[in-house]
């Protein structure tokens, strides 16, 4: 994020993903393979079970190019 702003981007929204059973950014992250995931129940995805999951996986950072 430094080096966005550092090239004269301005921040302007920055989203976490958290690790979620269905979502595009759970896929098979805490898991070897999907069979796996459904063994186990997702219960790595529960932050109760595995504080790791309270954690965002990615952050999404909406930036727009400042004029100057």
């Amino acid at each position: 994020m430094n080096a966005l702003i550092s090239a004269g981007f301005l921040v302007k929204a920055v989203k976490e993903l958290h690790s979620e059973v269905g979502s595009l950014s759970s896929h098979n992250w805490w898991y070897k393979s999907c069979e796996e995931a459904e063994k186990d129940n997702h219960k790595k995805h529960d932050w109760r079970q595995n504080p790791w999951a309270a954690l965002p996986q990615w952050l999404s950072i909406c930036v727009q190019k400042t004029v100057g």
